[in-house]
C-alpha cells in the first residue's frame, strides 16, 4: 500500500549562534554534540566521548569544561585555561594537554558517531577551537583522525585543522577509504600545543528537517510510527503530549515534535497523516435511461470506493457484445455508432483497487428509452 503523509511545514529553531561551534558530518551525527555525558573535571571514557591518550587511567587525559559566564568551571585550574568562549555560547568543551611535559603520548578525545564511514565518501567536520592553558605558547593546530573505538592505537590520520591561537572555525575535509568503512569514532588529539575545543551548540548540522516521515495516507484501522531522530541525550515533546523518541498514529491529524539538546538547541518538524476508509465496492445501477435527459443517461457505477482503474464490457440478452469501454466513463446506450434497443443486457466488469488489487463482478441492466 502507498503510504502519504503530507509536510504541512518545517520549522527551524536555533537557541545559540551556529559560528560558535559546529560539529558536523556529510552522514553521520555526533551522538554527543554537546558534550554532555562525561561529568565535569577530569572524565572517564564513555560510549560517546571516550579518552584517547596513552594514559595508566581514564582520570589522566582530557578534562571536561563548562564556562559559567565568567570563567571555565571544572578541576583543571592548574592548566592555565583563561579564554573566554566566543559570544553567545553557554557550553562545554574539552581541554587536552600536549605530550612534552604533560602527558606522554598527548591527549585528545573520541566522538562516537551514528554509523560507520562510507568508502568514497567526503565528509567535512568542522571545529571551534584555540590555543589555551599550559605549554608552548604556540598556536593550537589540533589533529584529527579516525577510528572503530575510543582509542589512539590503530587509528587512522585525515589532517589536521589550521593553527590558531585565539578562537577559529575550521572545517577539515577527507575521502573515506575502504579501511574507514567499520570506523564510528572521530578522535581529536593534541601533540605539540595544549588547546580547547568547544562542544556543538546547535542542532542545524545534526538534525536535518524534515526529519519525520512524509506524504502518507493510510486506512482506517492501520497505524503508523513517526520516528524522531533517536540519541539519548535528545529530550522529545510531541504534540500529543508524549515524551517517547517515536509514537504510534492512528487517527487524522497533524503531528508534530519539538526535539531539543538540553543545553544546546532545538529543532521543530509535523506532519498532517491521514486516514481513509479503504473499503473496496462497487454499485452499479440496475435501470438507466439514454434519453439526453442529462438524468441516469450513462450507465456506469453509482457507487464505488478505493477504485484505481478499470473495465466493462456490455453483452445483449443473445450474449452478443455490444459495448466495451472505461467503467468510469461508462456505456451511452449506443452500439457501432446506433442506438440500443431497449431492453435487459448484461454487463461484466474487471476492476483494480489503489492496492494492486484484481476484482471481477457481473450483473444486468434494463436500458430504457
Amino acid at each position: 500500500m502507498a503510504l502519504n503523509i503530507i509536510v504541512k511545514s518545517t520549522k527551524f529553531c536555533l537557541l545559540f549562534s551556529a559560528f560558535c561551534c559546529s560539529i558536523s558530518g556529510f552522514s553521520q551525527t555526533i551522538l554527543d554534540p554537546c558534550f554532555l555525558s562525561p561529568p565535569l573535571g577530569m572524565f572517564e571514557s564513555t560510549p560517546e566521548i571516550g579518552q584517547v591518550c596513552r594514559c595508566y587511567t581514564n582520570y589522566e587525559a582530557a578534562d571536561m569544561l563548562e564556562w559559567d559566564g565568567t570563567q571555565w568551571v571544572g578541576r583543571i585550574s592548574y592548566s592555565g585555561v583563561d579564554l573566554a568562549p566566543p559570544p553567545g555560547c553557554n557550553q562545554r568543551a574539552i581541554w587536552i594537554g600536549h605530550s612534552n611535559g604533560w602527558t606522554a603520548g598527548g591527549e585528545g578525545f573520541g566522538l562516537k558517531l551514528d554509523r560507520p564511514f562510507m568508502p568514497g565518501r567526503e565528509y567535512s567536520f568542522t571545529f571551534t577551537y584555540a590555543h589555551t592553558g599550559a605549554g608552548p605558547n604556540e598556536p593550537f593546530s589540533p589533529r584529527l583522525y579516525t577510528n572503530n573505538k575510543s582509542e589512539f592505537a590503530d587509528t587512522i590520520r585525515v589532517g589536521r585543522l589550521p593553527a590558531s591561537m585565539d578562537w577559529a572555525t575550521n572545517t577539515i575535509k577527507f575521502v573515506a577509504t575502504q579501511n574507514q568503512s567499520t570506523h564510528d569514532y572521530l578522535i581529536i588529539h593534541a601533540y605539540e600545543v595544549s588547546g580547547i575545543v568547544l562542544a556543538n551548540c546547535t542542532l542545524s548540522e545534526n538534525l536535518k528537517t524534515p526529519f519525520l516521515r512524509s506524504d502518507t495516507t493510510l486506512c482506517i484501522g492501520e497505524e503508523i510510527l513517526l520516528q524522531a531522530p533517536v540519541n539519548r541525550f535528545y529530550t522529545y515533546e510531541w504534540s500529543t503530549g508524549e515524551t517517547t523518541p517515536a509514537i504510534t498514529v492512528t487517527q487524522s491529524g497533524i503531528y508534530s515534535v519539538e526535539v531539543a539538546l538540553p543545553v544546546c538547541s532545538s529543532t521543530y518538524d509535523e506532519v498532517e497523516v491521514s486516514f481513509i476508509d479503504c473499503t473496496v465496492y462497487m454499485e452499479m445501477p440496475n435501470v438507466f435511461t439514454p434519453n439526453d435527459d442529462n438524468y441516469n443517461s450513462m450507465f456506469k457505477p453509482i457507487k464505488f470506493n478505493y477504485l484505481e482503474s478499470g473495465s466493462i464490457t456490455i453483452f445483449n440478452r443473445w450474449g452478443k457484445q455490444v459495448f466495451a469501454g472505461d467503467l468510469f466513463v461508462g456505456w451511452d446506450g449506443l452500439t457501432n455508432g446506433e442506438e440500443a434497443s431497449t431492453g435487459v443486457y448484461y454487463w461484466e466488469c474487471n476492476y483494480l483497487d489503489k492496492d494492486g488489487g484484481v476484482h471481477n463482478q457481473k450483473g444486468f441492466v434494463q436500458l430504457l428509452r
